[in-house]
C-alpha cells in the first residue's frame, strides 16, 4: 500500500500541477490555481519507492510548475513510508524528508501544502484527521 494523498494546497501565486505517477500505467495529473485546494480522498496513492532512480520513471510524484518539477516526493516503504522528497525532479539527488508529518506508516493520510512564489518554493506535509 502507500501513504494516501488526501488533500493538496496551492498556497502559490502560480498555477501549480501535481502529476502522480503510481505504476506503470496509471499516472494521474491535476492542475490547482492560486489559493485552490483539492480533497482527493481514496483517489492518490503517494507511491512506494525505496530504490528512487531503479523505479524513477513510474514511482514518484511531482508538483509542477509551468511544466518543470519544483518537487518531487515518494514514500519509502522500506522506511516505514517516509515522505522524502528533492527539488526538481533528478532521481540522483539525495532526498530528505518531507518537512512536517512524514512518519505515518503505511496506509496513512496525508495533506500536502505548496508555498511561496518564482523566487522560492517550498512544500511539507501534514497528517489528515478524520479523514
Amino acid at each position: 500500500m502507500s501513504q494516501e494523498l488526501q488533500v493538496l494546497y496551492n498556497h502559490t501565486n502560480a498555477w501549480i500541477t501535481y502529476v502522480n505517477y503510481d505504476g506503470k500505467n496509471n499516472t494521474q495529473t491535476v492542475s490547482l490555481g492560486p489559493g485552490q485546494i483539492m480533497r482527493a480522498k481514496g483517489q492518490f496513492n503517494i507511491p512506494d519507492n525505496s530504490d528512487a532512480c531503479n523505479y524513477w520513471s513510474y514511482e514518484h510524484s511531482e508538483i509542477q510548475v509551468s511544466g518543470s518539477a519544483i518537487f518531487s516526493f515518494w514514500d519509502d516503504d522500506d522506511d516505514n513510508y517516509k515522505l522524502k522528497y528533492i527539488q526538481g525532479n533528478n532521481c540522483s539527488t539525495t532526498p530528505i524528508y518531507m518537512p512536517g508529518y512524514y512518519d505515518g506508516g503505511n496506509g496513512a493520510t496525508v495533506g500536502i501544502v505548496v508555498s511561496g512564489s518564482e523566487s522560492g518554493y517550498t512544500i511539507l506535509a501534514c497528517q489528515i484527521v478524520n479523514a
